[in-house]
């Protein structure tokens, strides 16, 4: 990898735990980060136990909250993506990213358990020499692993900072481009470059100076099969979207614009937008007006016809027709 890769055109910060192996590795590793990320050594922050070392390079936005990460004394916690809500990563400390996981010390005994699914998160405990990371139930995340006896042992969240680890030019994935060619999508988790796959959804990485190994935290799979058969709650769902939805209007100065695709998720988006009490127009172009009708039917059905109207624009049946369902009181949607 002789390419180096534009600071400007990385917008996630990148960490990555390695397996330390002696000698000024930590120096030389840190020397590659910074050269091939465009990044000053300086701007590379680097923490330390017995045999593990984290790297942690800022990213060109900036988190929702405080930081993306939190250090002490004690341990050091990194998240690389911004999708978290605002209260969560808008902390002074570590207590909003470990909402998302908690910690078990009983003699000796360190397990990290997920508990909502982040999306790419580290956990480094200095004084105890172990490192956690988990990859979100979905496998939305970016994280992924590097086993391997020639180079090193590390979890990152960066395929380019576990390939810059190999002593030897970084291969390609026979079984990546094979599948690729033969599917259309890669097989499993591996990736376009040899050595490094990437953690499965739901998994959790342990890392010390003698052990590595993933453990399922939590399946998605499993728990759906678990629930077959069981009565539906909706309830749970429900409240999301209207919360979604409600705080997607908040300090808005005009109605919420909501476009429907058609189907039953509009008419549950609707229901819900209505319930809410939201501040809103619909409009829909798929179908012409099947949606709109039906959002009427639901204004009507809540009693809510002498705040909300149907209105139709254009041809609804022809390209370029749109019909909607907006407030009395507001103006037109456009």
């Amino acid at each position: 990898m002789s390419q180096k890769l534009d600071f400007a055109n990385r917008r996630e910060p990148i960490f990555c735990t390695v397996r330390k192996r002696g000698g000024d590795e930590v120096q030389v590793i840190r020397q590659r980060f910074s050269d091939f990320f465009n990044v000053k050594e300086s701007a590379i922050q680097v923490w330390e136990s017995a045999s593990l070392a984290t790297f942690f390079i800022e990213g060109n936005r900036s988190a929702q909250g405080n930081s993306w990460y939190h250090a002490d004394a004690s341990s050091v916690s990194i998240t690389v993506h911004s999708i978290f809500e605002k209260d969560i990563l808008d902390k002074e400390s570590s207590a909003g990213l470990k909402k998302f996981a908690r910690v078990i010390n009983a003699d000796g005994r360190d397990e990290l358990y997920e508990k909502a699914g982040p999306v790419g998160y580290l956990f480094h405990k200095l004084p105890q020499d172990v490192a956690y990371a988990i990859n979100d139930s979905f496998g939305f995340g970016s994280l992924y692993i590097l086993d391997d006896a020639v180079s090193h042992t590390a979890i990152s969240s960066s395929i380019e900072a576990l390939a810059l680890l190999q002593d030897s030019p970084t291969g390609l994935s026979d079984e990546y481009w094979a599948s690729l060619q033969a599917m259309g999508h890669p097989a499993g988790h591996n990736t376009a470059f040899a050595g490094i796959t990437k953690v499965p959804p739901g998994q959790l990485v342990t890392l010390t100076g003698k052990i590595f190994r993933l453990r399922e935290s939590h399946s998605v799979g499993k728990f759906l099969l678990s629930c077959k058969g069981e009565e539906p709650n909706f309830e749970f769902a429900i409240k999301a979207a209207k919360k979604a939805l409600s705080d997607s209007a908040v300090g808005a100065d005009r109605p919420l614009l909501i476009g429907l695709s058609g189907g039953r998720d509009s008419r549950f988006v609707t229901a819900a937008a209505y319930s809410a009490g939201v501040d809103m127009n619909l409009f829909t172009y798929v179908p012409p007006e099947l949606e709109a009708e039906v959002s009427q039917q639901l204004v009507e059905k809540i009693g809510l016809s002498d705040k909300f109207e149907l209105h139709r624009e254009g041809e609804t049946k022809k390209a370029g027709g749109c019909s909607y369902v907006k407030r009395k009181s507001a103006g037109s949607p456009w």
